[in-house]
């Protein structure tokens, strides 16, 4: 605020011309811009004499102004000022900047953390094998450095950093580590003490050597326990690190953190060398390698503490312009961020740790140091100066620190996995109540209809009594016996009020239905919200297993390099649709298989500089990947611009392996795919990177593991492309549940590209074309293919009367097929759960689901299906064994119909004509009767007449009149035994008419009649 009012009275002076308040504002300016710039902060005795100048120059801005002839005191004035900075702040004066404002905040969090602090160092204390105590004490002490890193109170920082090494140890309860402790925190109240006086803080210098000097006597003890073990070991394994003891959640982690901050400042250097004058990139990848250098020290991994301490020094020296940010600087920077990498991976494996002091000695020599053991660069006194703030920043610095409120909770990936997969368990649970729920629904249906009829009945027998009593009293009447009123009698009053009671009686059942109705209804809304809330859990789950694919690119750039660096060539990885998001499994396992082609495809495909410059080609190749969406799969397309693969040399290694005949030479394409024969290889020398012909067969076994697949395209002189297709998740998916036969199939719905229906006779017409049979549909050709051939079950292929059938199309890159199948039952969101290890190497069997009613459901993947269906099978031949099948099993199975609105009568005949080897289907009316005409063809119908909405002899007319339905035996059975009602139904064209109740030897008789050869053997 002073720099700003000296600096707008300066210029506000320097306009009308008023020189000596300009000369004293600027004075006053030039000064205090000094103490800013130097980070000095002033004393008692500066302070007084500043107030005293600003007095002196309040007194002489009058004078100034109206008559300008003050002139010594105006020199004096400027003298003072000048003379502000003779004055050294005192050894007391604080050497930091923090404003009071701030370090109110910042001393209020620092108590809170230090509570919480010294409460789990309690716990720890009181359990000590309780190691979640001790995790915890860590994130606290974390927490605290990076409070107090923001409000720049180094001393602070060294401490919380000391006692975060001390935590670190295996054993906390040791006397010696509990003394440094508890002088650990001795030494932070002290700090805190004199930041509150605005002291500078008390010195840690005698603490750090205290921590510093158990460190080297405990690891001179080990060395002096284990020497003889230990020399053997550096005999085996010169230049490694062995990791050291330490807390393994601690080690964890960091390794973690260690990861993250690598793939952050990969990304640094990447953009910096895209643009060496980004300063922001220079401080982001700084700010990376400071982070990183503390964790390792923390966890005395020693060899990527060095690396990354030479490393940022290395950088610090670029941004500071005392090297050149040439080609040489970002190669050496490179090489270090790579060699990293590996530390972190060797880690991540807990095996030794390579060491790095070839690339050390290739920093101090490139930086121009002649001693590798200079002290450590401060980063933070390096860092630019930062021009002079505005009035609204120098507001916004006086409020509390910005703590993040992205916090994230580190989770087991295994109990991830179980919460996802209890999450499913959830919905299966649903899915049966929901199921009870429907069955419950129809049985109330049901009951409604029953009290309906009931009610009728009830009507009719009222009228009917009614009658009967008239007549009788009329017939009394005409033979003189008239003394009493019918209304007189008691057998009428008794007689009417069980009447009237059976009729309040079905009115009470009649209301018990609607509040069961009521109650089912509720239950549905409940259904509907618990699970839309399990949809949410479920996708929330799901969400948190999924990870950006960008995260994996830092690798594979590495793997280019490394590969390019051995085998002296040039290429450069470029990378589309890396922000794609992928479950974490299918990431952990797709690694090595895009690491494998990316060295064939440097190593094979492309050419040195001097060939590819003869071919007309840059002399920098590109490998190019590819992260897309198709359908229900991840396309993952790694593609070069080399030469292309060697059908030739494929051809003439298969032939000497004895894999292909002379006689009967496959096409390119085909040979291409020998590639993924176990042990087959097309180089001519073996090396590191290639020649072994155990590659690429692991690679596509590793694929297939994923439920994916792998094909290859080539053009010669032009390069190869790698096409992986993965599914998009494994966990949760919508699904389309489909018949075939007598199972049922899941298929994920969104691999099903569109859905048709087609008629039997087309069906018939197409199968009969062979191989050929192709379906358009919008513009495409379709390979026309039935879901029975490829399963090796029956085709249910019916009469061209038979209801149309569902055609499922799929287009899923080089799969283009049309799909009829028997059924389409439902859609809905399964869980895909794991068939074992048996079942699942059947590359065609994504996994299974369970169903509500606890059916146990395949979910296929089709275009994997279609690509290993074996194509010996003839389709016409399929078309012949389809129809012939079709009447065995018709002839073994026929289908009834039974028609009745009595639940009794459906369930007795239901039942009887299983027991005679029959497939039932029910309906409780003649509409119902007609929808399910419309899905299945019965071979004979067991029909009521009186029926509510369509009774027997309307729907017995609508099925006579109706081609498609016409040849269907009818057998009619009724109360309605007279002529009348037999003639009626004769006329109309009903095979046989039986009376309620029927006899089952009649029926049957009247069964193998009318269906003859086609009546089941039960026998």
């Amino acid at each position: 605020a002073i720099l700003q009012t000296t600096h707008a009275l300066k210029g506000c002076a320097t306009v009308p011309d008023v020189n000596a308040v300009a000369k004293i504002a600027d004075a006053f300016d030039n000064k205090l811009r000094q103490f800013y710039r130097q980070d000095i902060a002033l004393n008692e005795l500066q302070l007084g004499s500043l107030n005293d100048g600003v007095r002196d120059f309040e007194n002489l801005i009058d004078a100034a102004v109206i008559e300008q002839e003050n002139q010594q005191q105006i020199d004096d004035l400027i003298v003072l000022i000048d003379h502000l900075e003779l004055e050294q702040p005192s050894s007391d004066t604080p050497s930091y900047r923090i404003d009071p404002e701030t370090r109110t905040f910042f001393l209020e969090e620092t108590d809170e953390l230090l509570e919480q602090y010294h409460l789990l160092r309690q716990q720890l204390h009181q359990l000590p094998e309780d190691q979640d105590y001790k995790y915890a004490i860590y994130h606290t002490l974390a927490k605290l450095i990076e409070s107090a890193d923001y409000a720049e109170v180094n001393e602070l920082s060294e401490a919380y950093q000391l006692l975060s090494r001390l935590t670190a140890q295996p054993d906390i309860s040791d006397p010696i580590v509990s003394a440094l402790l508890e002088t650990g925190a001795t030494q932070v109240n002290d700090i805190i003490k004199d930041l509150e006086a605005g002291r500078n803080p008390s010195s840690l210098e005698d603490y750090t050597a205290q921590v510093e000097h158990y460190f080297d006597t405990l690891h001179t003890l080990r060395f002096n326990d284990d020497q003889i073990e230990e020399a053997d070991t550096e005999t085996n394994t010169s230049g490694l690190f062995s990791i050291p003891e330490t807390d393994d959640d601690l080690l964890e982690a960091f390794t973690e953190e260690c990861a993250e901050l690598l793939e952050s400042s990969g990304a640094a250097i990447k953009q910096w060398q895209q643009d060496p004058s980004d300063n922001e990139a220079s401080l982001q990848l700084q700010r990376d390698l400071h982070t990183l250098k503390g964790g390792s020290r923390l966890t005395a991994i020693t060899p990527i503490a060095d690396l990354t301490h030479r490393t940022e020094s290395l950088a610090i020296m670029a941004s500071n312009n005392q090297c050149d940010t040439n080609e040489a600087f970002f190669n050496l920077l490179q090489r270090c961020q790579d060699r990293l990498a590996d530390m972190q991976d060797q880690l991540s494996q807990r095996s030794n740790i390579m060491s790095a002091s070839d690339l050390v000695t290739e920093i101090d020599q490139f930086s121009g140091k002649s001693d590798p053991d200079a002290p450590e660069i401060d980063v933070t006194q390096l860092i630019p100066t930062i021009s002079l703030p505005t009035e609204a920043e120098q507001t916004a610095s006086t409020t509390k620190p910005a703590t993040s409120n992205n916090k994230q909770v580190r989770v087991k990936a295994e109990l991830l996995d179980f919460l996802t997969n209890f999450a499913g368990e959830v919905n299966i649970s649903r899915d049966r109540v929901s199921q009870q729920n429907t069955a419950m629904r129809q049985e109330l249906s049901e009951m409604e209809s029953t009290v309906e009829r009931l009610q009728e009945q009830l009507r009719k027998l009222e009228m009917e009594t009614e009658a009967q009593i008239l007549f009788r009293y009329e017939d009394n009447a005409s033979q003189g016996r008239s003394e009493f009123d019918p209304l007189e009698l008691d057998r009428f009053s008794q007689m009417q009020q069980l009447s009237r009671g059976l009729t309040e009686s079905v009115t009470d059942l009649h209301d018990i239905t609607r509040s069961i109705e009521g109650l089912v209804r509720e239950s549905d809304t409940i259904l509907v919200q618990q699970s839309r809330l399990s949809t949410d859990l479920q996708q929330g789950l799901m969400n948190t297993r999924l990870l950006p694919f960008n995260g994996l690119v830092p690798r594979f750039e590495r793997i280019v390099r490394q590969t390019n660096d051995e085998l002296g060539k040039k290429s450069e990885l470029i990378v589309y649709g890396a922000d794609r998001e992928l479950d974490r499994t299918i990431l952990d396992h797709i690694v090595a298989p895009i690491e494998h082609i990316l060295r064939n495809a440097i190593s094979h495909g492309i050419e040195n500089e001097d060939e590819r410059k003869k071919a007309g080609k840059e002399g920098v190749a590109t490998l190019t990947l590819t992260i897309t969406r198709d359908g229900s799969e991840i396309l993952i397309t790694l593609s070069d611009d080399g030469k292309g693969i060697d059908v030739e040399k494929i051809r003439e290694k298969a032939l000497a392996k004895d894999l292909i005949s002379p006689d009967k030479m496959p096409s390119d394409d085909e040979l291409i795919q020998l590639i993924f024969h176990s042990g087959f290889s097309t180089a001519d020398d073996v090396s590191q990177l290639a020649g072994r012909g155990v590659g690429m067969d692991v690679v596509n076994s590793e694929i297939r593991t994923l439920k994916g697949r792998l094909s290859i395209q080539s053009v010669p002189g032009q390069g190869s492309s790698f096409n992986i297709r993965l599914p998009l998740t494994l966990s949760v998916m919508q699904a389309l549940l489909i018949g075939c036969a007598e199972d049922q199939y899941a298929i994920p719905l969104a691999s099903v590209h569109a859905g048709e229906r087609i008629s039997v006779k087309e069906v018939k017409n197409l199968l009969a074309q062979g191989d050929d049979a192709k379906y358009e549909f919008n513009g495409i050709n379709y390979k026309f293919m039935a879901l029975a051939s490829l399963l090796n079950q029956p085709f249910r292929l019916q009469d061209e009367h038979a209801p149309q059938l569902p055609l499922l199309l799929f287009n899923s890159g080089e799969v283009q097929v049309a799909l009829v199948v028997d059924s389409i039952n439902n859609s809905r969101e399964i869980v895909l759960k794991s068939v074992g290890d048996q079942l699942g190497h059947i590359a065609a069997i994504n996994g299974a689901t369970i169903l509500g009613d606890g059916q146990v459901v395949f979910v296929l993947d089709i275009p994997t299906l279609v690509n290993t269906v074996d194509k010996t099978i003839a389709s016409d031949n399929l078309l012949n064994s389809a129809i012939s099948t079709l009447e065995s099993i018709r002839n073994r199975l026929p289908l009834a119909m039974v028609v009745d609105d009595s639940i009794t009568m459906r369930k007795a005949s239901g039942n009887l004509l299983k027991r005679h080897g029959f497939e039932v289907i029910t309906a409780r009316d003649g509409i119902d009767a007609v929808a399910l005409l419309n899905e299945q063809i019965p071979d004979v119908i067991l029909l009521d007449v009186e029926m509510p909405r369509m009774d027997g002899f309307e729907f017995a007319t609508l099925v006579r009149n109706d081609e498609q339905f016409s040849h269907i035996p009818i057998i009619m059975i009724t109360s309605r035994t007279g002529d009348k009602h037999r003639n009626r139904a004769r006329n109309i064209g009903v095979n046989a008419y039986l009376g309620k109740p029927y006899q089952e030897g009649e029926l049957v008789d009247n069964l193998q009649n009318l269906l003859g050869a086609k009546y089941p053997d039960h026998d």
